[in-house]
Formats: structure tokens, sequence, C-alpha cells
């Protein structure tokens, strides 16, 4: 019950609940009980914005799994930490959090689990400004997340990809992806996701010029996206635009230095999701 309300956004009564879990598990010594209450309280605390409180609740739940190693209740908190971390402006914190984990998720290696490292190393190089790096790490997250059925997890991956296109100046694939994210918070009545749903796609829109919604490409450029998307080569492009066909390779390669992409078939779903949006 303390997820659900949780997922509601009420973190009053979430922490209460959570509180009352914890207290019971403590004199049963149930790992289970106790780890998972702290995870949550974690949870809490941060889309609270108590950063420093959700800290000190990562930290307890990885001591309450040491003596056992569990990799399944070792998991959540790695996300949760990393995002504490970062929120409190301590970047190498979150390297040493990840390092400190990470090796014990790779020791067991438990399918269900192993996302959680491609999150939080994608939310650190992100933090760190390395885009191309975290959006590869997050989009290998979300897939891990939705192969293990973690809808929480994968909705809030789907959430930092979307913020990481954003910064590559992606706004039409990060707005697709932000009212997907929409429909699933609609459907769970997840008033903190729908929350930073908004919050993405107010920026996302600002961002988005609505007379040049090619930006950041040229007009010529996103013809030639559009005709990549139709799944033309080079050649093909260039008789269809009546240009040289060394022209049309310059002006791949400028689209996929301007997107921050590094394969036609990126360039392919930019398009796609610009026409979505025409």
């Amino acid at each position: 019950m303390g997820y659900v309300t949780l997922g509601r956004g009420d973190w009053r009564r979430a922490r209460e609940l959570l509180g009352e879990s914890l207290e019971l598990g403590r004199p049963m010594g149930e790992l289970l009980r106790t780890s998972l209450s702290l995870w949550g309280l974690a949870e809490t605390a941060l889309l609270a914005g108590e950063p420093s409180l959700a800290e000190e609740l990562c930290e307890r739940g990885r001591a309450a799994c040491q003596p056992v190693a569990d990799a399944v209740l070792l998991f959540p908190v790695l996300v949760t930490g990393t995002r504490a971390r970062l929120a409190l402006g301590d970047p190498g914190g979150a390297v040493r959090w990840l390092d400190l984990i990470e090796p014990e998720l790779r020791r067991r290696s438990i399918p269900g689990t192993m996302p959680a490292i491609d999150h939080a190393r994608g939310l650190i190089q992100l933090a760190s400004g390395s885009t191309g790096r975290a959006r590869e790490s997050l989009e290998a997250a979300v897939r891990g997340w939705d192969r293990s059925s973690r809808v929480w997890e994968g909705t809030w991956g789907r959430l930092d990809l979307a913020a990481c296109l954003l910064r590559t100046s992606r706004h039409a694939e990060a707005i697709s992806l932000v009212e997907e994210v929409r429909s699933i918070a609609d459907r769970l009545g997840s008033q903190p996701l729908a929350a930073r749903a908004s919050e993405l796609l107010r920026e996302a829109r600002a961002r988005h010029p609505t007379d040049e919604p090619w930006h950041p490409l040229t007009a010529r450029e996103f013809e030639v996206a559009r005709l990549i998307a139709a799944g033309q080569t080079n050649a093909e492009i260039a008789a269809s635009l009546f240009i040289a066909p060394k022209t049309a390779s310059s002006h791949v390669e400028h689209i996929l230095a301007k997107l921050g992409a590094s394969r036609r078939s990126e360039i392919a779903v930019w398009a796609a999701a610009i026409s979505r949006l025409d």
C-alpha cells in the first residue's frame, strides 16, 4: 500500500505506511521487508525534495543487504542513491556509489537487476555532459527494465532519456517519448510521473520552434532526413533532389553530427517524430 500511495504522490501517507512496514520488519529480521521499505522511503524523500535523507536511506538499504550480498534487494537503491547524490551536486559521490554497488550486481548477474547499472551510469554521464554516451546507457536501461517488466523504473528511464534528448536538441523525439510517459502515468494514476512528464513537455515545446520544426537542421537537411526515413540511399537522395552524390553524402554527415546520431536509422526515427508533430 505504501508504494501505491508513493506513486500517487501522497508523500506523508507513503512515509507513514512504509515506516510502519520498516518497524514491523525489524524485529522479524526480514530483509525483504526492511530493505524494500528503506528503498521506498528513499524514493519518497527524493521525490519530496529531500536528497540528503534519500542518500542516508539508500546507505542504510545497502548496509542491510551487505551481510547476505543480496543483489535482488540491492539494485533498487543504486539508481535512487545516484539520483540523490547528483541532486546534492556530488557527481563524484555518485560515481563512488556506482563503483561500490556495481561489482555486487555483476557478481550475481541476475537479469532483472542489471539495468540499474546502465541507468545509474546514464544519469552520471548526462550530469557530466556526455550526452551521446548517456543516451546509449539510458536506452539500454529502458530496454532492460522493459524486459523485466519493471514499469516504475522503466518509465523513469524514459523520462531521463527524454531529458537527454532535449540536451542534444532532439526535441521531437523527446516530445514523443514524454507523451508516451504521460499515457503510462495516466493509466497508473501516478502523480510524480505525470508531473515530471509535464515539466519536460513544457521545456521541449518551449525549445521546439513552431515555424521551423526541423531545428537544428536546415530546411535542405530536413528534406534529406525525410528521404533517409523513406529508405533512400545517398545516390537515390542525390537523384531525388537533383544534387551531386557527394553533396548528398555531405548532408548526411552534417545531419548525423547535428543530431548527435551515429546511424541512419536514428535519423529516420527523428524525422518520423518530426512528421508526427507537423
